[in-house]
């Protein structure tokens, strides 16, 4: 009976051991450098707040038309609007 249960031990102890060494293998392999998206610097948007109110509100553009504009995303363009305190239509 004793030898039953040292072998069961052994057994546990050498599957917790493989399950963790398994597992850190894992945990590393997944760590790949982050590449960006587009290299070089970022666009920036050269319009002023006045311009950028005048194209959103006046003209009636939407932020997707302006992002195309300065070469921009939408969401940047949205960030501005919101930095500069132009509500959202």
């Amino acid at each position: 009976m004793s030898e039953r249960i040292e072998s069961a031990q052994e057994f546990v102890e050498e599957f917790l051991l493989y399950r963790f060494l398994h597992r850190q293998r894992r945990r590393t392999s997944l760590k790949t450098p982050i590449k960006p998206k587009r290299p070089g610097p970022r666009p920036k948007c050269t319009a002023g707040p006045e311009e950028l109110r005048r194209m959103y509100l006046d003209e009636g553009k939407m932020a997707k038309e302006i992002a195309e504009m300065y070469g921009m995303t939408e969401s940047g363009v949205r960030g501005m609007l919101k930095r500069h305190g132009i509500r959202r239509k």
